[in-house]
């Protein structure tokens, strides 16, 4: 079977924050895409037990008060799993992240819509999973669902993986979720300098010493970026 038919549980989460060490999820959203088709979704708002703080009700538009009679993350985890019993595996767009708030499913295999996006698409003008929407013009049946909610990012998200599966494949990558996943994590090819004084510029036109002083003191430099600064200055031996 073909990675194109395989079921794929594609999820997104709303939280109260980015740090899944202190933070909590308010808010999840399930597609089933099973033969590069939507056959089920699944939502629910969640009581994080926690206050949401303002600039994460800016962004999802969930109070305190939207949360208070909702259920905790433990009382739909069965759910969860039951879900994830019946997939070949789990999607998200920016999958780090949404895997990290969701610990019960975290030992399936996982899908990042982003960087598959970025690996598939360098031309794209940025990888948020609305942007890729429009950019790639997919069509996404969101009619009256509000946006930067768990549900519609995830329909969204789904369109994006089926898209991206079917562009791996027709570029003759090996059709097996392994082999996808290894691609996936593999490093990715930066041309231009995202940041600094060069920035826009093309990697091959930086010069030596500004590469020396960014490996050496940007100790959170995005790990493909270094990677591509590596590989050019290897180029340059």
């Amino acid at each position: 079977m073909s990675i194109a038919d395989d079921a794929y549980l594609v999820v997104d989460t709303e939280t109260t924050g980015v740090n899944s060490q202190v933070d909590r999820v308010v808010e999840i959203g399930v597609v089933l895409l099973r033969d590069g088709k939507i056959e089920d979704t699944w939502e629910s708002i969640i009581n994080p037990g926690i206050p949401i703080p303002p600039e994460a009700s800016a962004i999802h538009h969930l109070t305190d008060e939207d949360v208070s009679k909702s259920p905790s993350i433990e009382s739909i985890t069965e759910h969860l799993q039951s879900l994830v019993g019946n997939v070949t595996a789990i999607a998200a767009h920016n999958a780090e992240f949404d895997r990290s708030f969701l610990p019960m499913i975290a030992k399936q295999p996982w899908i990042c819509t982003y960087r598959l996006s970025r690996h598939l698409w360098p031309n794209a003008p940025a990888y948020g999973n609305q942007v890729l929407r429009y950019w790639l013009k997919l069509k996404v049946d969101v009619a009256g669902k509000n946006m930067h909610r768990a549900l519609p990012d995830a329909l969204v998200t789904a369109k994006v993986l089926g898209a991206g599966i079917e562009l791996y494949l027709k570029n003759g990558e090996k059709d097996s979720l392994k082999a996808m996943i290894d691609y996936i994590d593999s490093p990715i090819i930066i041309q231009k300098m995202p940041f600094g004084k060069h920035r826009g510029k093309l990697l091959s036109e930086i010069p030596e010493d500004y590469f020396r002083w960014a490996l050496g003191n940007i100790l959170d430099m995005d790990l493909d970026l270094k990677w591509s600064i590596e590989n050019v200055l290897a180029k340059r031996k």
